[in-house]
């Protein structure tokens, strides 16, 4: 969480879990949480966030304009990548994606 101190990361038996926020578990834009974990793990960590996903998502305009994939886009254009591989209807799907080398998504179809 945002109380942990630097101290108790340091001394997390390995392997460490540190839960936090979704938005705050990557690097796909600068934020304080993932900059400090880095500073005192240097490259030594992964991040790995679960993401529930609806088959019909579509894109928003603001999404197919950006220029860099940010996570409130993520989302939708993950699943728009694998859309044609979602064949049965009564099956539930997952995936997954890793950008930046170090922040991998699990993405899991919400039950119907």
């Amino acid at each position: 969480t945002k109380q942990t101190s630097k101290e108790e990361i340091k001394m997390c038996t390995k392997p460490c879990w540190i839960t936090i926020e979704k938005d705050l578990a990557n690097s796909l834009r600068p934020n304080f949480t993932v900059q400090s974990i880095q500073d005192i793990l240097g490259l030594n960590y992964f991040s790995l966030t679960f993401l529930e996903f609806e088959r019909n998502m579509t894109v928003s305009d603001i999404c197919e304009k950006e220029q860099r994939l940010d996570f409130e886009c993520l989302l939708p254009v993950a699943v728009r990548e694998v859309q044609k591989y979602l064949k049965k209807d009564d099956v539930r799907y997952f995936f997954t994606r890793a950008y930046n080398e170090v922040d991998f998504f699990l993405f899991l179809e919400k039950k119907k």
